[in-house]
């Protein structure tokens, strides 16, 4: 009868021509190996379809090989925004070797504490950051790494990844700047508007701001929740604003598509009646209808680096290697002009 016994590490060892030992330090990476020797294991791996034990592979590296992703998932979080990122953090831990698992915020702390006690984590990246976020002053007691994503605020005592929300908005006023807009309609829905965001705050500063330095007019439209309802009122203004030189700013990707389909349904024609310009990924803007101006805050380079930092965060703790520095690293955004905009649209 065929043996069903599973291929050991004293298998690999064996078919490898080298030492067990030799096999774990491949695996932990925590002894230097050459290159040669280093394919001969993993081919000796591949050919016997070994797959390291993970508790073992932890007692040997002192790391679970695990990254803990804190965010929100609710019936108000929007794909088009949380999947680019997630995905991002996905494949930025798989080339280093490590997974994610997803933690609810629901009694974040307590879980926090319990995954850290338990060696279940090496690091965590904490999304929807707060003004005074509780989970960051608990995080300092966990004894591991932690990525905070979002501007927590100076002191900081991590090193922070945020989307430059600040140049987001500067980019989008150049380009109604540039294409002659008279008047800017800021569309914000109800999402964290209570929750004490800290890039909410800076969103609506730069608007005014960036708004005065430009000489355009603000009519902001504030929809009280993320439903599409709270947006068909746009309807009724459509007329009075077609070719005004309005633009709108749209920052939710569910609301820019609906925002768009109701100009389409209004016989507005985005970008020469009325100019839109959307806070998106780039391939959102481009699946569209008619294909949408963009300022994308580049989700899948912010979650590469956070996941870079929080690797280079548990070499350090685990060698004589320099942490990151605390402080926060802004990712810079990408403007693309599409079908949306039009230099003098509207005769303006």
């Amino acid at each position: 009868m065929p043996s069903h016994r599973r291929p050991s590490s004293k298998d690999v060892a064996a078919m490898a021509g080298v030492s067990q030992s030799t096999v774990s330090y491949v695996m932990s990476g925590a002894r230097p190996i050459s290159e040669q020797t280093r394919q001969k294991v993993e081919r000796a791996m591949r050919q016997l379809g070994y797959v390291p034990d993970a508790h073992a592979q932890a007692m040997i590296s002192n790391r679970s090989h695990i990254i803990g992703l804190i965010t929100e998932t609710t019936e108000n979080t929007q794909g088009a925004e949380l999947f680019p990122l997630l995905h991002a953090v996905q494949d930025a831990a798989q080339i280093h070797g490590y997974d994610i698992i997803l933690v609810s915020p629901k009694n974040d702390i307590a879980d926090m504490s319990r995954l850290a006690r338990a060696k279940l984590v090496d690091a965590f990246i904490i999304m929807d950051i707060r003004h005074h976020d509780e989970r960051l002053a608990a995080a300092g007691e966990l004894g591991i790494p932690v990525v905070p994503f979002g501007d927590s605020g100076a002191p900081y005592a991590f090193r922070n990844v945020a989307y430059d929300q600040r140049t987001i908005i500067d980019l989008a006023f150049r380009e109604m700047h540039d294409i002659g807009a008279r008047i800017a309609v800021p569309v914000a829905d109800a999402r964290g508007g209570t929750k004490g965001f800290p890039f909410l705050d800076v969103y609506e500063r730069r608007f005014r701001e960036c708004a005065n330095d430009y000489g355009i007019q603000l009519e902001p439209f504030d929809a009280p929740d993320t439903y599409w309802q709270s947006f068909e009122p746009l309807t009724r203004l459509f007329p009075k604003w077609k070719g005004q030189g309005v633009c709108l700013y749209v920052r939710s990707s569910r609301a820019l598509s609906w925002i768009e389909h109701m100009m389409l349904l209004s016989g507005i024609e985005p970008g020469r009646d009325i100019g839109l310009i959307g806070e998106c990924s780039d391939h959102f803007a481009q699946i569209q209808p008619v294909p949408i101006t963009n300022v994308s805050p580049e989700a899948r380079t912010a979650g590469r680096r956070a996941v870079e930092i929080a690797v280079a965060s548990i070499d350090a703790a685990l060698s004589d290697v320099e942490p990151p520095k605390t402080g926060i690293e802004f990712i810079p955004p990408r403007f693309t002009r599409r079908a949306t905009t039009m230099p003098g649209f509207a005769g303006a």
